[in-house]
């Protein structure tokens, strides 16, 4: 219960979502052998490509938006002078406080629903990530992890984005719990995802760094990079599909 004299916080809009491809859900189950080339799909075009890459760009760079601007509306990103030691972040994380930058949170949420109408046409088996679905059997969801993990690979400079938005130096540049911040999903749904026995894990395209769930690093496979890049790979060290025993 609020303690007496503290005033009711506004309620929190929706956290909005990536919307389930169906296109992707399509592509489940199909068997390839390994993670290095797609031998039923030819590349896009480069300059298809680079469209991708750039709206990739994009919806990731909107998904950090939306989080930052969410941590600030609560509070749990801060760095106003005067306050008492962490008590706008403490109000943030166990209160559930809101309302401090609501304007800057409803037009990053409005960027991330354009951002995804935009990306939504690449939601076709020939693109990069549509391969990765077919070829491995990933949800809607574990796609865009992959997504998430990838992108700092891809673009450097998001990896600051990424720690803005973790607002703790101590954690690693992408971790479970940055997950589930920036796609605004349940933990419980981005940990099943990475549960060792779920495709993403299973089958290599992710691994972690030391320490524990959900604070343990989540990177993408270099082969995955690759892909998503639109980089022939080189040598033989293809990530392999791995069926459950």
């Amino acid at each position: 219960a609020r303690e007496p004299g503290l005033a009711a916080e506004p309620s929190p809009a929706p956290a909005l979502a990536p919307a389930p491809s169906p296109i992707l859900a399509e592509l489940a189950g199909i068997e390839l052998p390994a993670l290095a080339a797609s031998p039923l799909t030819p590349p896009l075009a480069p300059a298809e490509q680079r469209a991708f890459s750039a709206q990739l760009f994009d919806l990731v760079a909107s998904w950090c938006r939306r989080a930052l601007a969410e941590g600030w509306d609560t509070g749990r990103i801060t760095g106003e002078p005067g306050a008492l030691p962490f008590q706008i972040e403490a109000a943030a994380i166990l209160d559930r406080s809101r309302g401090r930058a609501t304007g800057a949170w409803v037009n990053a949420q409005d960027a991330e629903v354009a951002a995804n109408l935009v990306f939504r046409a690449w939601s076709r088996p020939d693109a990069p990530h549509g391969t990765l679905a077919r070829d491995f059997g990933l949800s809607p969801l574990a796609i865009m992890i992959v997504l998430v993990a990838a992108a700092p690979q891809l673009w450097p400079d998001l990896a600051r984005a990424y720690g803005m938005v973790a607002n703790d130096p101590a954690r690693p540049a992408c971790d479970e719990h940055l997950v589930a911040q920036l796609l605004a999903r349940p933990a419980s749904e981005v940990a099943r995802e990475l549960d060792d026995h779920a495709p993403l894990v299973r089958h290599g395209l992710v691994a972690f760094g030391a320490g524990h769930r959900p604070f343990r690093s989540v990177l993408a496979h270099r082969l995955v990079v690759q892909r998503l890049a639109g980089t022939p790979a080189t040598g033989d060290d293809a990530v392999t599909r791995r069926d459950a025993d």
